[in-house]
């Protein structure tokens, strides 16, 4: 089980402003913790009522920053974002381009994450050069994920947790 705290909170901020999950995911499982507790945290109840990813993820990311005795790693911040973008690719959201595309700008004036914009630019300029060559591809995705495999690991269980609450969800909504 997976305990929701601070750190919870910092990676579902990241997953929402990331655009890995959306209300549809959220919304079941803020329903699931408001019926199971007499004295829901706020924060979960304000999740509930939004649908807006950037307030979302501010609501999310404003409990984690509260009563913290120390300020959460900023560097540990950038690189979920990148396991999340790289997680939409996994999931079938994104082609491989536009993950290196949006990794890229995402981490353009921003020195926190394990690699930079250039090397994102980079790794996308070589593979068009090679006409997205399958092998190459292949090199690619295994070099990042061995660069942010702790983060895409921790996005990855976060998200299967989700989906817990996300299935029946889906599943009571498509019978309407």
């Amino acid at each position: 089980m997976i305990s929701i705290d601070r750190t919870f909170a910092i990676k579902l901020s990241v997953m929402i402003r990331s655009q890995l999950i959306d209300y549809q995911y959220y919304y079941p499982f803020c329903d699931a913790i408001i019926e199971k507790n007499d004295k829901t945290p706020y924060w979960i109840i304000e999740l509930s009522m939004t649908k807006d990813p950037e307030i979302a993820g501010g609501i999310a990311l404003l409990y984690a920053s509260l009563d913290a005795c120390e300020e959460f790693d900023i560097h540990y911040k950038c690189n979920l974002y990148i396991a999340c973008l790289y997680v939409k690719y996994v999931e079938g959201h994104l082609s491989w381009s536009s993950f290196l595309v949006k990794a890229g700008m995402y981490t353009d004036g921003m020195p926190y994450a394990n690699e930079n914009y250039d090397y994102f630019f980079n790794k996308l300029n070589v593979l068009e050069k090679n006409k997205h060559h399958t092998l190459l591809l292949e090199q690619q995705k295994q070099e990042i994920f061995s660069i942010f495999e702790k983060e895409i690991n921790k996005i990855s269980t976060q998200l299967e947790f989700l989906k817990i609450y996300y299935k029946p969800y889906l599943s009571e909504h498509n019978e309407t």
